[in-house]
């Protein structure tokens, strides 16, 4: 289940947002889904009536959501000032014994773990251990990528940031279910080969390779 610890933390949250299917054909109207909710510029207690509300609205295009993009379950919730607000289950955690999504789920996390990762290399950084400023290359000798200049310079900030210009194809690296295809004694190869979006700290690339640096 995926929670906020707080709907204040995100003035902009319940905004409207698009869903594109680019497997099924550009024609068919059931291929994108619109959830529109009005933003919000903060939130408060005397809120969580309306936003439990507009949450409740938005669930049947949520279970279409999921129908368009094959997602089996999805479980979705809301924490408000320490107290869920809203929980609701969509589809199966085992579809073959169409048992449904529930409480228990496990679901992989994704990109939420980015900042369990950022966190420990704060407190390294805390201790001494590391520099935010300091070449990467320097405490991971075997660093090598298509780029001179990002393999002498990068630094901590530039992985986390996003900022080493570098891309790739992210689908041939971790699928949906959690594998990756790539072992990690052919990631480093892997990474030789791809070539730069943008220059070193030119501009945020979230293109697939930048998100990699947190798997490794």
């Amino acid at each position: 289940m995926f929670a906020t610890p707080s709907l204040d933390a995100f003035p902009h949250c319940l905004a409207n947002y698009s869903f594109y299917n680019p497997i099924l054909p550009a024609n068919m109207s059931q291929n994108v889904v619109r959830i529109n909710a009005p933003r919000l510029a903060c939130s408060t207690a005397g809120d969580v009536p309306s936003i439990v509300a507009r949450l409740k609205a938005n669930e049947g295009d949520i279970d279409r959501i999921c129908q368009i993009a094959g997602i089996a379950g999805a479980s979705i919730g809301v924490i408000h000032e320490g107290n869920v607000i809203y929980k609701r289950h969509h589809g199966f955690q085992n579809i073959a014994t169409q048992e449904p999504a529930s409480d228990d789920t496990l679901y992989g996390i994704g990109s939420c773990s980015k900042p369990f990762f950022a966190a420990v290399t704060a407190a390294l950084v805390s201790e001494g251990k590391l520099q935010w400023d300091e070449p990467v290359k320097k405490h991971l000798p075997i660093l090598e990528t298509s780029s001179k200049v990002v393999t002498e310079n990068a630094n901590l900030i530039d992985l986390l940031g996003h900022r080493t210009g570098l891309t790739g194809a992210f689908y041939m690296t971790f699928q949906g279910n959690g594998d990756h295809l790539i072992h990690n004694k052919d990631f480093w190869p892997y990474l030789r080969t791809l070539q730069p979006a943008a220059s070193l700290r030119e501009r945020w690339v979230d293109l697939q390779q930048s998100r990699l640096f947190y798997r490794r």
